[in-house]
C-alpha cells in the first residue's frame, strides 16, 4: 500500500514538473529553477527582461506571474490576480496578509 502511494505521489510530482516546464516553453521563459513538490518554477524573460515565477496549485491551476514595476491599482484585474495569489498562499499554508499584495 505504501508503495503504490508512493509512486501514484512520484506521478503527480512529474506531471506537475511537466506541467511547469510546458508553460515556461510555451512563454519563452528561461528556466532557472524547478520545485514540483512545492508547485513553482522560477525563471527570466528575455523579452519582458523580468524573473518570472510560474505556480501550481489545486486551487488555481497554472499560473504565470511576471515580477516587474507596474501599476497594478488601475488594472481591471487587480481584484481576482489578488484572489489567486491570497489563495496559493493559503493553500501552501504561508502567512501573508491580503494588504501585502498589490
Amino acid at each position: 500500500m505504501r508503495q503504490a502511494v508512493h509512486r501514484a505521489l512520484k506521478s503527480i510530482e512529474l506531471k506537475v514538473y511537466k506541467a511547469l516546464i510546458g508553460v515556461a516553453k510555451a512563454n519563452r521563459i528561461e528556466i532557472r529553477e524547478v520545485n514540483a513538490e512545492k508547485g513553482y518554477l522560477i525563471g527570466w524573460s528575455p523579452e519582458f527582461k523580468c524573473e518570472v515565477s510560474v505556480t501550481f496549485s489545486t486551487s488555481n491551476g497554472v499560473q504565470v506571474w511576471y515580477r516587474r514595476k507596474g501599476d497594478c491599482r488601475n488594472c481591471g484585474m487587480r481584484e481576482e490576480c489578488k484572489r489567486i495569489l491570497m489563495r496559493g498562499v493559503e493553500e501552501r499554508g504561508l502567512s501573508v496578509k491580503a494588504d501585502q499584495v498589490p
